[in-house]
């Protein structure tokens, strides 16, 4: 058995793996990593499986002590990682020795990091329950002997600055001047964001009617209208139902672009129909 402990949290530290979407059955959100192509590279790098955890760092880097010798793989945004204070580099193998210190700092082209390590990692994962990593916890993962080949993987293209969206269920609800208005404005990721979603600032959006008559299925990726005319964005721990209406989504490979995007950061909006996608 290998660990590590956490010396410093970081700004949201937590272990993420991909889990069943039946999980939405019994109304549990889907979870998950935020950009799942950075942390399918982690583990790939490492000949994990998809499926393996690994720990998902957001905004400013965590500290970590590994305990025995291992190999880690790092991907993601660059958070101006080091190790015993000697720059590393992310996207290929990082052999580490018993003790040494792994950090690093604000996230500087993306907002989401993610560490892997050569094994499957023992943590109580749930698709509904967040789980942030503090101080002092022990992280135990049982090493595989699998041959891993030396790789270098980067994924170049972390975040994009204008997102493409497709036509939601209630997309007919909004007004012409509102249908031009998202495809000429430019709105920003609020400080209202977390894992569960994303509050956009921008300009007023109308639709009409202003709420559905029930609740209906959302998922990650799912763009809600309020009626106070702001664009909420459903991430991998939302709710799996709502009564907003859902006038556009995200689809999954471009939603790992959006999760890159810091808070503060500006978008612009190309709507698409999907039958033309």
């Amino acid at each position: 058995m290998h660990a590590l402990r956490i010396l410093k949290a970081g700004m949201l530290t937590s272990v993420q793996c991909l889990l069943s979407h039946r999980s939405q059955f019994y109304a549990y959100p889907i979870s998950g990593p935020m950009d799942r192509k950075s942390a399918n590279i982690a583990n790939a790098i490492l000949s994990n499986r998809e499926e393996d955890p690994l720990i998902e760092c957001t905004g400013v880097a965590p500290k970590i002590q590994f305990l025995q010798n291992c190999k880690i793989a790092i991907s993601g945004a660059d958070a101006q990682w080091t190790l015993e204070q000697q720059k590393i580099k992310i996207g290929t193998i990082i052999d580490v020795n018993a003790n040494q210190i792994l950090e690093g700092k604000k996230m500087i082209d993306g907002f989401r990091s993610y560490i892997a390590v050569n094994g499957r990692i023992h943590h109580s994962v749930t698709s509904y329950k967040l789980v942030p990593l503090k101080k002092n916890d022990i992280i135990e993962w049982s090493p595989h002997h699998k041959s891993i080949p030396e790789t270098i993987i980067n994924n170049s293209k972390l975040k994009k600055n204008v997102i493409t969206l497709h036509r939601g269920p209630e997309y007919h609800w909004l007004d012409e001047e509102s249908k031009h208005t998202i495809d000429e404005s430019v709105f920003v990721v609020s400080n209202q964001t977390n894992r569960m979603g994303s509050r956009l600032q921008g300009p007023k959006i109308s639709c009409y009617p202003p709420d559905l008559e029930s609740s209906a299925a959302t998922f990650p990726g799912v763009i809600q209208c309020t009626p106070s005319g702001q664009l909420i964005v459903v991430l991998q721990d939302g709710q799996t139902t709502g009564g907003y209406p859902r006038i556009a989504y995200i689809r999954r490979e471009e939603l790992n672009y959006f999760n890159q995007l810091s808070i503060g950061e500006s978008f612009s909006i190309k709507m698409t129909s999907t039958k033309n996608s």
